[in-house]
């Protein structure tokens, strides 16, 4: 917590700085259009201004001498607006609707009188956008409150069962799939940028993912889908979803809810004797008004979730019978037989002789077996030999989420505003099988908050200065698998998994062999371990709009740092497959259905296994810079031509301490008589390419912006553009030690080499010892890409895992 109020004072200076600077995307909204009067003659110098009904904030502007007017940097919201001009009666018009990202065109005309006199027009006209070829649309905050939301379901893929701010824009054209991996026309998943009153709140890991971090649902008032053709204000996706916080009035107004979902109250299933277990609960409320009447207004929101249940009703999964934990498979349908009896059958095949009466002696039953075996739970139904235990999956979950968003008018000309929301979750995934083996086969908890702080500065009527500051810091549910705490190996007893690794070693059986699965896995070493997962985005923006003539300009720039701090230590305690056909008889036709996984298992018998040796800790940055301009030139009052170039400079992702490797395929490998095809590594000293850039450079982004938006009659608008949009890449789990990380950890894998015939290795010998060291000129070698290395004593850091 001092480190996020260290962070809103910092923020605060720098939006100080920034705001007297031409430094942009916004949230905000705008009115444009014609001042004339009723002959059709433009007026020039009128004056606009504009009052919120909710709050009394004032903004204005002039008219041009060609008539034109632009009043931007306005929150959304119902306004009313009233002109005025020397020789002509004042005109009023309410309410008008200003909304998220758009600016609404709003011809108006004066009558010939006393500026005393007044003309009021009360909602005659339907108000379109008619000053940009962009394509979007607006989820007003009345629909948001007035739509029914189901918790759960696509919206919140990923994420906890809360109501999320992004539960309607499936509603909107254009865009399809879930929270999780959506499209907006047709876009590939992980592309859309998103702000939060104004400022982007892309990770590092999942860009266009926010469902874990967002402020509660009751905290937005509106949101836009910006689909295309969008100004070159906006970049760094295809497709914008943007979304507004909600202001405080100068009324108090608040609320009390409760969302419940309870098996209580649901009708069974035609088909079902039962319902399962559901007990969901969305819980909170809000309260908003005013500080310092028509200066200073403030709205807080929370939203409290539980979950329990949820799941479909418990089946039935097998465990081993009582008889078979003692070596006994007299029950099971298919013969055992001894592994220890594998010998050629003398017509190039092998064969073994087949246990007497399916029973293993006890004496050749592995004590790590014994060990596991020891920790099952009893079996539900004693009596069965399959289908013999009730299935344990239970996933809770509680979340806390509250927002705070303060509003304050410092004078005439400037205004500032500040939003703050924290997020804490805690979800555990227990798994089918109870007791030691499974109390929670994955904590995902999620810790968020937002920091958002925009100034405005009206300098003129005619040239006004947006600047913005965000930092978003997430530890996200989809990638933060907390390291359990048990150390699993220190009961078992494997050798060579070290006895401080996290969790349980996982345990499959038949799961490589093509046939169904007959018992139930246990364990949770790749369930556990992608922990630290802390993300970072911090951005500045800021725009200054200018109106001249017939043009409105809007020139800004943004700059955007992200980082992620991250570990990848899952699957150190192994995954260890058993097969049947380590105890099937190889030379039979019935090989693939004789035999026994567990019995193989009891044996010791290990048909492939894999694990980790972790990398260190890693640092991934990235930096962006973006700078553009905008210009709507009115040609008519009714046709807009719209031109923009936007400029991007990507700083891709770094490793801070050039703790990654790729491979060259150009690249001679000397432990390959130097075919092409050699890892090289990153980062500073002997061997090293002396950089920490992953993806390179590129200089090229510009992106221009074209397009024609002509209001035909009243009610029509058509719409002509051309635009280059781009998306960076996304760069996913790049902590992860299976792809990124060799050289610096290890991912071992072995394998029986004849189909369980010979075993790769026995559970009691244990792990087999990684591959012998590489020599200083082996650098890169890489073994079938299960192994590679950095020489011993080249980096006392990265001989983690390689041996001497």
């Amino acid at each position: 917590m001092r480190l996020q109020v260290r962070f809103f004072l910092l923020a605060t200076l720098a939006l100080v700085a920034f705001s007297v600077l031409a430094w942009g995307q916004g949230s905000f909204g705008g009115l444009t259009g014609n001042i004339t009067d009723q002959s059709g003659a433009v007026i020039p110098d009128a004056s606009i201004k504009m009052i919120n009904l909710n709050t009394a904030a004032a903004y204005s502007g002039n008219s041009t001498a060609e008539g034109v007017y632009l009043i931007s940097g306005v929150p959304p919201g119902r306004y009313r607006v009233s002109v005025t001009k020397t020789g002509f009666k004042t005109t009023t018009r309410e309410p008008v609707e200003v909304s998220t990202a758009t600016t609404t065109t709003l011809n108006l005309s004066l009558a010939v009188g006393e500026v005393t006199q007044t003309v009021e027009v009360v909602a005659d006209v339907v108000q379109l956008q008619t000053s940009s070829p962009e394509i979007g649309t607006v989820m007003p905050e009345k629909d948001m409150l007035d739509l029914p939301i189901s918790l759960g379901g696509a919206a919140t893929s990923g994420a906890s069962g809360r109501r999320q701010i992004e539960n309607f824009i499936f509603l909107t054209p254009g865009v399809t799939g879930d929270q999780w991996s959506k499209s907006i026309n047709g876009a590939p998943g992980f592309s859309q940028e998103i702000l939060i009153d104004g400022i982007d709140m892309q990770n590092f890991g999942a860009p266009g993912f926010v469902a874990e971090a967002t402020p509660p649902y009751e905290a937005v008032s509106e949101f836009k889908v910006q689909n295309t053709l969008y100004p070159a204000e906006y970049g760094l996706g295809f497709g914008v979803e943007n979304f507004s916080m909600k202001s405080g009035g100068n009324s108090f107004h608040g609320n009390l809810y409760e969302f419940l979902r309870n098996d209580v109250l649901d009708a069974r299933g035609f088909f079902s004797s039962d319902k399962p277990v559901l007990r969901q609960n969305e819980f909170g409320g809000t309260v908003g008004g005013p500080i310092i009447k028509d200066k200073t207004h403030f709205f807080f929101a929370y939203s409290g979730f539980t979950l329990r249940g949820g799941l479909p009703r418990a089946g039935l999964i097998t465990l081993p019978t009582e008889k078979q934990r003692m070596g006994d498979f007299s029950d099971y349908p298919a013969p055992i037989f001894d592994p220890g009896t594998t010998r050629p059958d003398g017509q190039g095949g092998f064969v073994r002789d087949p246990f007497p009466g399916n029973i293993i002696p006890a004496n050749r039953i592995s004590p790590i077996a014994v060990r596991a075996i020891g920790l099952l739970p009893p079996l539900d139904l004693a009596g069965s030999v399959f289908n013999n235990y009730v299935d344990r999956s239970f996933q809770p979950s509680t979340e806390h989420a509250w927002s705070l968003k303060i509003d304050h008018v410092i004078n005439p000309k400037q205004s500032i505003s500040g939003a703050f929301w924290r997020v804490t979750n805690d979800t555990v995934i227990n798994g089918p099988v109870a007791g030691e083996w499974n109390p929670g086969l994955r904590k995902t908890p999620t810790l968020a908050s937002g920091l958002r702080l925009n100034h405005f500065y009206n300098v003129s009527p005619t040239l006004v200065n947006h600047a913005g500051f965000g930092y978003t810091p997430t530890q996200p549910t989809w990638t933060l698998w907390k390291v359990d705490e048990r150390k699993g190996n220190q009961t078992l007893q494997i050798p060579g998994i070290p006895a401080d690794a996290n969790g349980y070693p996982d345990l499959y059986f038949d799961r490589t062999t093509g046939q169904a699965e007959i018992y139930q896995w246990l364990g949770n070493a790749q369930e556990n371990g992608f922990d630290p997962q802390k993300y970072k985005n911090i951005t500045a923006v800021d725009d200054l709009t200018w109106i001249r003539g017939r043009h409105q300009f809007k020139f800004g720039t943004m700059f955007r740092f992200r980082s992620n701090l991250a570990q990848d230590v899952d699957n150190v305690a192994g995954t260890f497959e058993f097969s049947q056909l380590s105890t099937s008889q190889p030379n039979s036709p019935d090989f693939s259905n004789f035999g026994n996984a567990f019995a193989s298992f009891m044996l010791g018998e290990v048909f492939s296994s894999f694990r980790q040796i972790p990398a260190p800790v890693q640092t991934f940055r990235d930096k962006m810079w973006a700078v553009y301009v905008d210009d709507a030139v009115k040609l008519k009052p009714n046709l807009t031509l719209s031109l923009g170039l936007r400029y991007e400079l990507p700083s891709y992702a770094i490793e801070k301490d050039g703790i990654m490797s790729m491979l060259d395929l150009n690249r001679p490998n000397p432990g390959a008589d130097g075919r092409p095809g050699a890892l090289i590594f990153l980062g500073d000293g002997q061997g090293r390419t002396g950089t920490r850039n992953v993806f390179g450079s590129y200089h090229k982004s510009f992106s221009p912006r074209i397009g024609l938006s002509y209001a035909w009659k009243d009610k029509t608008v058509v719409r002509l553009g051309y635009g280059v949009f781009r998306i960076y890449p996304n760069y996913g789990r790049v902590n992860s030690g299976i792809f990124w990380n060799s050289g610096f950890g290890l991912l071992q894998a072995v394998s029986s080499t004849d189909q369980g015939v010979h075993p790769a290795f026995k559970l009691d010998d244990g792990w087999p010892p990684p591959p012998v060291g590489c020599r200083s000129e082996q650098r890169g070698v890489s073994n079938l890409g299960q192994f590679s290395c950095v020489p011993s004593g080249a980096d006392a850091e990265l001989d983690a895992g390689c041996p001497a």
